[in-house]
């Protein structure tokens, strides 16, 4: 009888807990991964406003007068 009751109690522990614990357990998952999120976009404004601050001069191209002139290829079949 007694081994009964314990095997009826395991039972319903098995059965009950997962349905307790689970959806905390995705609540958690949700909300760390919303602050990950979160932080990326974070550190992707921080870039981005950065990279817009520092602004680079315009570079002066230099052109080589010996080198010539620039043909298009035109592939000949």
């Amino acid at each position: 009888m007694k081994v009964i009751v314990i095997a009826l109690c395991v039972l319903c522990v098995i059965y009950y807990l997962p349905r307790i614990l689970f959806p905390f357990i995705m609540r958690m998952l949700g909300r760390r991964m919303q602050r990950h999120v979160n932080n990326m976009q974070k550190e992707a404004m921080k870039k981005q406003s950065s990279k817009e601050n520092v602004k680079q001069p315009p570079v002066d191209k230099k052109v080589d007068e010996s080198i010539g002139e620039y043909i298009d290829y035109e592939e000949v079949k």
